[in-house]
């Protein structure tokens, strides 16, 4: 008789040599369905003979400013955030880090600063995501880290407004050498994100690479979305064959939604490692008009509703297209509800100033894999299949060449399965048959005491044994060991950004990111006042970046998307042409497939510039529907409404003068340097982040910022 255990039957005696597992929530037995038929038992051969490709691991990737407020989290949330993402089975546990060369222009939901800003300088301690490779290393020394590009600083283009140039693979060897004084090692590079590719450009980077001593940096190429041109295009040409080490492809499950994840049987063929270079849990839905959007303000949760489809992706990359590595988009949620794809990733910590955060159950449908198998283990085929009543299954074994049996695990994801289905494990000679540890996820339990829980040991008879895997989750079965559920410890309560608040940026350095403050354009860091003493903060960018999608003009976003009525103040200096802004109810422009690439930032702005002018206006994004355009033929459209406009002597050239706006119910009230301008009204935009906005591409400055309570403007 073999070895059997049963997920949500009824609690009948167990049988010798049987395991039944427990509930893992009452919702279970009512859905629970009968288990299949012994004729419709679905085979799993655990076999050395059944040896597939290398696995690669799990990663994540840090880009588009998803990551931005991770390092203003206080002590000692920020360790425990950082331990749930790297620390190997405690967490996420994650096994690459994949993050973006920052290039001084928009990524998604802002700005990353560039380690290079122009041809003849190199500071490589701008910016965040060093800290954060070295926070991985520490936890996990084995961790390989990755680079990519999206935007770059306007003279890496070399006016032809791409990156396929010389210049860039100067930009990348350069960032490679900050990686080496940080300490750490790059294992591969990127081209340039979802961008198309260029051939020789690819091997000039692998040429210069090995001439600075850098033939152990692999290239991934050529991340693009769902298409493995680029692979097929390796097997004919050697030159490329031999400067590529992985050939990588984003979302080759479906942007974003995707039940399949094919390769093409060229790419198989190819000898080379195959990835999906960037893959992400989240799923569109349709808006208001019948056309899809990926998200609007506060109502996006793939955190936690996305484990299903990441259980799902991460199995059936390898049994669809044999593809051995994935990298889950974003590593974190740490920025501003709001922004564009608001929530993507396995922990959402968006509120730095209460020390907060949340742990989605989708991290834990990827700890069911990475804590579970390690870099270098190997799939085995006849133990990696999709399931009839849907759902999937891949093993892997542990690889060791001793003699002693090897270690495997089979993770079983039931995420679209109809009903329950049995499976029979035979475990071949050579492989373990120690007792089976079993792990689950109740992929429709609330509760976090449902997802990760060991539940069962099952001892195998005559080296076999049946499963029955219930519709709805997660399974991990194992002989390995050392797989944790981490605990977060006591949780401060959550509290609202603080306020009143002002910052004169006295404190910090110069060239720091000021606490709270995300670039959504340009690049915002603490310098020297311009003709006074003190620091404030400036905006560093003067050349139109190499674009990655539409750039807007630089601006910085502070505080909580939902504020409504308060009054905003900073002093404010005009650079010698062009003009500054503060802006009241702020936020991302929520349109077109990708929300937040339109060219805008929506919201009440006030500016002054050097020609003496004064403007109030409206900014609103809105978008057109175009069947022969690009960008899923949805065309953003950013609207600019003037609600008032003077002008002032004193703004000619270049000066300090302190700006406020005030904004109560639909009366928006604006002065300058203490003098009432104007009050209007104007009732579209109700709530709403502030910002700071400087032309492009100009060197404004601001100090002395404050967001108060609407007080009345004298």
């Amino acid at each position: 008789m073999l070895a059997s255990a049963a997920l949500a039957l009824a609690p009948a005696p167990v049988a010798a040599q049987s395991a039944a597992l427990p509930n893992l929530a009452p919702a279970v037995q009512a859905k629970s369905a009968l288990v299949a038929a012994a004729g419709d038992i679905t085979p799993i051969v655990v076999s050395k003979q059944g040896a597939g490709r290398r696995f690669d691991g799990v990663g994540a990737l840090s880009a588009g400013a998803a990551s931005r407020l991770l390092v203003d989290y206080p002590e000692p949330q920020r360790s425990r955030i950082l331990d749930y993402l790297f620390k190997p089975n405690f967490g996420a546990s994650f096994q690459m880090l994949k993050v973006e060369l920052g290039g001084d222009a928009n990524s998604t939901g802002g700005t990353e600063p560039s380690h290079m800003r122009s041809s003849n300088e190199v500071n490589c301690y701008r910016g965040y995501e060093w800290w954060i490779m070295k926070e991985a290393k520490k936890r996990n020394p084995s961790i390989k880290l990755l680079g990519l590009e999206w935007g770059a600083p306007g003279w890496v283009g070399a006016g032809t407004g791409t990156v396929w140039t010389k210049q860039n693979i100067r930009y990348y060897i350069s960032w490679v050498d900050c990686a080496r004084k940080h300490g750490l090692k790059i294992d591969y590079l990127g081209g340039w994100n979802e961008k198309s590719y260029d051939v020789e450009w690819f091997k000039d980077l692998r040429a210069a690479l090995d001439r600075r001593g850098y033939k152990d940096v692999g290239i991934v190429g050529d991340d693009g979305v769902n298409n493995w041109r680029f692979a097929e295009e390796m097997a004919s040409d050697p030159d490329l064959y031999r400067a590529i080490d992985v050939a990588g492809v984003h979302y080759p499950c479906g942007f974003p939604n995707g039940e399949t994840c094919p390769s093409t049987p060229g790419a198989q063929r190819l000898g080379k490692p195959l990835w999906a270079s960037e893959q992400t849990p989240f799923q569109v839905r349709a808006n208001v008009s019948g056309l899809p959007i990926v998200t609007t303000f506060d109502n996006f949760d793939s955190y936690n509703t996305g484990a299903g489809r990441m259980a799902g992706q991460l199995n059936r990359v390898y049994i669809d297209g044999a593809m051995t590595g994935t990298i889950i988009w974003n590593l974190i949620w740490s920025s501003y509800p709001g922004l564009p794809f608001e929530g993507a990733g396995p922990i959402l910590a968006d509120t730095p100033w209460s020390g907060t955060f949340r742990l989605g159950k989708t991290m834990w449908s990827i700890a069911h894999t990475t804590q579970f198998a390690r870099p270098g283990w190997r799939y085995v085929n006849t133990g990696s299949k999709r399931l009839p009543a849907g759902g999937s299954v891949v093993t892997l074994r542990s690889g060791a060449r001793s003699k002693t049996p090897q270690r495997w695990s089979s993770i079983v994801e039931t995420s679209d399965a109809s009903e329950a289905q049995r499976l029979r494990f035979q475990l071949e000679r050579g492989m373990s048959a120690d007792p089976v540890h079993v792990w689950a996820t109740n992929l429709d339990s609330t509760s976090n005491g449902d997802s990760f829980r060991r539940v069962a040991t099952i001892r195998p008879r005559l080296r076999a044994f049946v499963f029955d895997a219930q519709p709805g989750f997660v399974y991990s079965l194992t002989t390995s060991r050392g797989q944790k559920k981490g605990e977060t410890g006591q949780m401060p309560p959550q509290r609202a950004f603080p306020f009143p608040y002002a910052d004169d940026f006295s404190r910090y350095e110069a060239g720091r990111i000021p606490r709270y403050l995300s670039d959504f354009g340009g690049s915002f860091e603490v310098a020297p006042c311009a003709g006074q003493p003190g620091r404030c903060l400036e905006q560093k960018v003067t050349q139109e970046p190499v674009r990655w999608q539409l750039t807007p003009a630089p601006a910085t976003l502070i505080g909580d998307p939902h504020w409504s009525n308060y009054t905003v103040t900073s002093d404010a200096y005009i650079p010698e042409s062009g003009y500054v802004e503060i802006v009241g109810r702020a936020s991302a422009p929520q349109v077109a497939f990708f929300p937040g690439f339109a060219s805008g930032l929506e919201g009440y702005h006030f500016r002054i510039d050097a020609q003496g002018e004064w403007l109030l206006y409206r900014q609103t994004a809105t978008e057109t529907f175009d069947p022969t355009g690009a960008n899923n033929s949805f065309v953003p459209i950013i609207v600019d409404t003037p609600l008032a406009t003077g002008t002032d002597p004193s703004l000619v050239g270049k000066s300090w003068h302190k700006m406020q706006m005030r904004l109560l119910g639909p009366t928006i009230t604006i002065s300058l340097d203490d003098k009432l301008l104007i009050a209007v009204a104007d009732p579209v935009h109700t709530a709403g982040q502030a910002a700071l906005a400087v032309s492009r591409w100009n060197r404004g400055q601001f100090r002395n910022i404050a967001i108060d309570e609407a007080a009345v403007v004298n």
